[in-house]
């Protein structure tokens, strides 16, 4: 595994993480974030990467630290 992975790989916990502890769906966060409910589905199953640019999404939301 790269370092790219590894960084992708938290970022998704983090998602997943955010997800079950404000008990919130998908679609809920793909709306708060702008993407179509289908990306967050890739991310967590690993399907696609989460790009720098989501990151800082993600993170001005509070989704990841």
């Amino acid at each position: 595994m790269n370092k790219t992975n590894g960084i992708n790989n938290e970022v998704v916990r983090q998602i997943s993480a955010y997800l079950e502890r404000t008990d919130k769906r998908q679609y809920e966060l793909a709306s708060e974030i702008g993407v179509p409910p289908p990306t967050i589905n890739r991310w967590l199953n690993g399907k696609a990467k989460v790009s720098k640019a989501y990151q800082v999404i993600l993170r001005a939301k509070g989704v990841i630290p």
